[in-house]
């Protein structure tokens, strides 16, 4: 076992689909184990091609094992690259699974607004979102520091773990708000401080109004520019 994957049970896998050009049963090379090892016996007919023009249906050796005892290093390296691309492959599914739960919870949260359904998570919800109406006014107004700061720590929570937005849809109104900030002040190395400003985003509840004068008063005022917009007689 290595890094969560049984090397040998996978190269059986690899080598049913590599050693006959990916002509072998997909259904099969994907449920390979060492107690369903099939193989066609040499002399046999595949049924498959039985009657098939240009292809022969008798099962043959192409190349006898040479009795060499190590793996040559251009198999590791296939099996490697068998290894990585299965691994993205299955990465690409997870996020496409998390992406359609995702919009079907938006889809069951719209419909039970429009049909005046509310669920005991609508109602945490909109207690949250009261809670935290000031950042509403922080998105209406753009500032000229503490931009990356807002993201990761005030607005991306917000819009992700309170209003639970989609991914796409709370990066689409950050960067709205982003762009009007760049407009008072550039902001430098825009694309990458807002894609990791949203990506460290979801996992945490967005600063209190309280925690963040807290913060800014044990800081000597760093974020007064964000108070100021919120609070317009902060001092």
């Amino acid at each position: 076992m290595t890094g969560g994957v049984e090397v040998s049970r996978e190269f059986l896998r690899f080598a049913e689909t590599y050693v006959t050009n990916k002509l072998s049963d997909p259904n099969h090379s994907s449920s390979l184990s060492f107690n369903s090892a099939l193989q066609r016996i040499p002399g046999t007919l595949n049924s498959k091609y039985i009657g098939v023009e240009g292809k022969d249906a008798e099962v043959k050796i192409i190349q006898k094992f040479s009795g060499a005892g190590k793996v040559p290093d251009w198999l590791i390296m296939k099996l490697k690259s068998y290894l990585t691309t299965k691994k993205i492959r299955q990465q690409e599914k997870g996020l496409l699974q998390q992406q359609m739960a995702e919009f079907r919870l938006q889809q069951r949260r719209k419909n039970n607004y429009i049909n005046g359904i509310m669920t005991d998570e609508d109602e945490e919800t909109r207690y949250l979102i009261q809670k935290y109406a000031w950042i509403e006014t922080l998105l209406k107004n753009p500032i000229d520091d503490n931009r990356y700061f807002c993201l990761w720590k005030i607005i991306g929570p917000y819009l992700r773990c309170v209003r639970k937005l989609s991914r796409e849809d709370s990066e689409q109104i950050a960067r709205e708000w982003l762009s009007k900030c760049d407009k008072i002040n550039k902001v430098k190395s825009f694309e990458l401080k807002l894609k990791t400003g949203m990506n460290l985003s979801g996992f945490w509840m967005p600063l209190s109004i309280k925690k963040l004068i807290e913060i800014n008063r044990e800081y000597g005022g760093q974020y007064d520019n964000i108070l100021k917009v919120l609070c317009r007689n902060y001092r």
